[in-house]
């Protein structure tokens, strides 16, 4: 098959207006997406497939950009999710060479284009850290009724009476306050096995 050459006049056919609008792509990325969108307006098999096999050498020349360019614009359209594309193999012996498969994504085509900020270009490498740094990570031990000495345990707190109004008068209540006795270290592995058991 021989190259079909996107003329401006075509371009400008098959592009949608913010894309034809827009700053924020490349000229040469805008011409590299009208030749891939013109590929599937012109030939049967691409419209039916929903994709289109194009070489590095074949999609430049149909582009009419030169060679350093045309890497530099098909990451554009990637990166604004205008295109996918799952790169072809090299030549080598014994194998045959396989194209670029070309995939539009034509709800994004007619979505405005906004620049791309930092976090957003490199989001798949600014993960989060499992524990942020000023988080405070706390382990909790389950403690059963059965683990606490309720005569031990019982305590005396001060309880004001606010319904007197001529004087608030304090006096002491009996409060069962569940305060376990924490074991020696070497004893927590007992203790945790015990208490998982009840």
């Amino acid at each position: 098959m021989k190259a079909i050459v996107i003329t401006e006049e075509r371009m400008n056919e098959v592009l949608p207006q913010n894309i034809k609008d827009t700053d924020v792509i490349s000229i040469n990325a805008k011409k590299v997406l009208a030749t891939i969108m013109n590929y599937f307006l012109l030939l049967e098999k691409v419209k039916e497939q929903g994709y289109v096999f194009l070489s590095n050498q074949f999609l430049r020349q149909s582009a009419c950009i030169k060679q350093e360019y045309l890497l530099n614009a098909i990451r554009e359209l990637i990166e604004y999710k205008l295109i996918n594309r799952e790169v072809g193999k090299v030549w080598s012996e014994g194998e045959r060479h396989t194209a670029s498969k070309y995939i539009v994504i034509w709800n994004n085509l007619t979505k405005p284009l906004k620049k791309k900020t930092f976090e957003e270009l490199f989001s798949e490498f600014l993960k989060p850290s499992e524990t942020p740094m000023g988080t405070t990570v706390i382990d909790t031990v389950t403690v059963s009724d059965s683990d606490i000495d309720l005569e031990k345990d019982i305590d005396t707190v001060e309880v004001l009476d606010l319904e007197k109004e001529e004087e608030t008068k304090q006096f002491k209540v009996n409060c069962y306050v569940p305060v376990p006795k924490v074991p020696d270290v070497e004893d927590l592995s007992s203790y945790l096995k015990r208490i998982n058991r009840i």
